[in-house]
């Protein structure tokens, strides 16, 4: 996982996705594209939060 090697993060792009998956079911019960394109990446970006503010305040950037 990213935090083990590093805590700080400049950027996040999120582009990953399905289009037109087979039907399914993801392990929470969410329908595959769904989970994966949307709930996927609030999860992504809510543990990495911590990681992009300390990169937002980072002095390099002042």
């Amino acid at each position: 996982m990213f935090l083990s090697v590093s805590r700080v993060l400049n950027i996040l792009i999120r582009n990953a996705g399905v289009m037109t998956p087979p039907e399914g079911r993801t392990k929470d019960g969410f329908e595959t594209q769904f989970g994966t394109n949307h709930v996927a990446h609030f999860l992504l970006i809510n543990l990495l939060m911590p990681a992009l503010l300390a990169g937002a305040n980072s002095e390099r950037f002042s």
